[in-house]
């Protein structure tokens, strides 16, 4: 016999006792039922949360500008004219009342989240700016806990300059960056 067909022959032997030596295969398993004999399993899925119609109408009275988010946000808007004198950071009278409606809103619909976004001009030093937003926005935030709100679902960011809604080279651009912005987003409570 040649070496090449002893080899075959050898390969052959080994193969065959593999495949004779495999694992069983397993045991058939039952058919599914039929789709009409099935009980339909009721799983309840939670919803998106969602900001309540009633919440959302009741900050669009509060007097600050509603811009509704495609992510089911609102974005209410307070002029820096109104919310606050020209370089302080102490919430100004006109401002009160708008986040007084806005503070009961939210205490009367539970479910939200917020972020107070403080906006500046590029007037000035960026590093002034920066902090005057940020001391602004944080004014916010103190005075809706003041009305009660839980500062656990409030947070506030200073955005200083780099975030304006108009050109910063006219008087009335300037005026519109310098903004408050409160963004309510909705959450499971």
């Amino acid at each position: 016999m040649k070496l090449g067909t002893s080899l075959a022959v050898v390969v052959a032997a080994m193969l065959t006792a593999c495949a004779t030596s495999a694992p069983p295969p397993p045991p058939p398993t039952q058919p599914p039922a039929p789709e009409e004999s099935r009980a339909p399993i009721d799983i309840e899925t939670p919803a998106d949360p969602v900001l309540s119609v009633e919440l959302r109408k009741r900050l669009g009275e509060s007097g600050a500008l509603l811009a509704e988010g495609p992510d089911g946000s609102v974005r209410l808007t307070l002029p820096g004219a109104i919310a606050f004198a020209s370089g302080s950071r102490i919430v100004s009278q006109p401002a009160r009342p708008i986040l007084d409606r806005t503070a009961q809103a939210l205490e009367d619909h539970p479910g939200w989240r917020v972020v107070i976004e403080g906006h500046t001009d590029s007037v000035g030093r960026e590093l002034f700016n920066q902090e005057l937003s940020h001391q602004r926005a944080a004014s916010v935030m103190d005075y809706l806990v003041s009305q009660g709100l839980d500062a656990g679902k409030i947070e506030s960011v200073g955005r200083g300059e780099h975030a304006p809604i108009a050109d910063n080279a006219t008087a009335k651009g300037r005026a519109a960056n310098r903004r408050i912005e409160i963004i309510i987003t909705p959450a499971a409570d």
